[in-house]
């Protein structure tokens, strides 16, 4: 008996061997599913195929059980939080954000018919979209951003007549924005932002609720579908973000990715005009562009002290007849003090101290007579040259 047993023993590691754990290595065979139908199934499992599934973040079930609508399901209160969602006897759901998908997007997707939700943010997937989306005339959303996806923003998805959300930020596709995402009726949201985009912003998309486009390479899009503001306003801002290294600012909420400027960070508006730019402390660096001084006429408030601007302080801010506050201090701002500054009549502040800036201090600000503060220390100036009739009108100067 004890030898027969002990005989066995060996049988029964290699049929476990063989055959091994009836789940662990399964398969599910789409055609034993009730779930849903077979070609649904299929095309769950397609995905998973091309897009490197083994070494998905979270894969529970896929191919193991004849369950698909219970893949890689998690729930919250709210909504399914990750994986398959059905509804009906259908997949209405495909939620693998930040998944680890990598690969294309497969054709076989087309199978999806019933699909409303489809998100594929914050992956590695590959190469164009596959015209097979054209066919999911379900879907109200469409998340395919911050992929590295390819391409042009193809025609067929003006066939989804129920996409509410459209988001393709964050990848490499190019090319022009194509009107045909202007027959999508039921927009509410596109975000193209991050991308290679050329040619200019087609106007027929302003009227969407949520729009973030990216300036970037799309030739000054933004400004031409301004309306708040003049578009040689908007155009200064746009060169002012170019060369101040926008895209790294601390805070640069807003900028050239809508159509509203004066919701901008640090842009403050009125009566239809800039009348404020304060960006204290923001990382902003480079020079000040010379078109400030000539587009931004009711400019009343100019505060960029505390970042790294760099060059000599434009002569052109001498036009800004508004201006009652200058505040450039703690930069690294050189060469000499414009002399059209002291044409600035209503100028009340100008601080200028802690930068690099040197030679004589200009006759002409001894003319503002509205000036309660000067303060020019930490600088190479030639402080001797202070306008006496700033003394006697009780400026408060500072200049050592």
């Amino acid at each position: 008996m004890t030898t027969h047993f002990h005989n066995s023993i060996p049988l029964i590691i290699l049929a476990l061997l063989f055959f091994g754990p009836p789940l662990a290595h399964a398969r599910t065979n789409c055609s034993h599913v009730t779930q849903i139908p077979q070609t649904e199934c299929e095309a769950l499992l397609d995905l998973y195929h091309r897009t490197n599934g083994h070494a998905w973040k979270n894969k529970w079930g896929w191919g193991e059980t004849y369950k698909p609508c219970q893949w890689h399901s998690r729930r919250n209160r709210v909504f399914a939080i990750a994986g398959v969602t059905c509804k009906g006897g259908h997949v209405i759901t495909l939620h693998l954000n930040n998944n680890r998908l990598n690969g294309p997007i497969p054709q076989s997707i087309s199978q999806l018919k019933q699909l409303r939700y489809l998100f594929l943010a914050k992956n590695r997937l590959t190469g164009p979209i596959p015209d097979a989306l054209g066919n999911l005339s379900q879907l109200t959303k469409l998340w395919l951003n911050d992929n590295e996806l390819s391409g042009t923003v193809p025609e067929f998805l003006g066939k989804l007549e129920q996409l509410k959300e459209l988001l393709l930020n964050g990848n490499q596709f190019e090319g022009k924005i194509l009107e045909v995402i202007n027959q999508l009726n039921q927009l509410d949201f596109l975000n193209l932002a991050q991308n290679k985009f050329s040619g200019v912003f087609p106007k027929s998309l302003t009227s969407l609720n949520r729009l973030i486009i990216d300036d970037k390479h799309l030739s000054l899009s933004i400004c031409s579908i301004v309306t708040q503001i003049p578009q040689a306003e908007c155009r200064s801002l746009f060169e002012f973000y170019s060369q101040t290294n926008g895209p790294v600012w601390k805070n640069n909420a807003g900028w050239n990715l809508t159509q509203t400027p004066c919701d901008w960070q640090g842009i403050t508006c009125f009566d239809g005009h800039i009348t404020q730019l304060e960006l204290s402390n923001n990382q902003v660096s480079g020079p000040i562009p010379e078109s400030m001084g000539y587009t931004l006429s009711q400019l009343t408030r100019l505060k960029l002290d505390k970042n790294q601007l760099s060059g000599k302080i434009p002569s052109s801010l001498g036009h800004l007849s508004q201006l009652t506050t200058i505040e450039l201090n703690n930069n690294q701002l050189s060469g000499s003090i414009p002399v059209p500054i002291g044409y600035l009549n209503q100028l009340q502040q100008l601080v200028l101290s802690n930068n690099q800036l040197s030679g004589p201090i200009p006759k002409s600000i001894g003319n503002l007579s509205q000036l309660k503060n000067l303060s020019l220390g930490g600088n190479q100036l030639s402080c001797d040259d202070i306008p006496s009739s700033l003394t006697r009108s009780g400026t408060s100067v500072s200049c050592y």
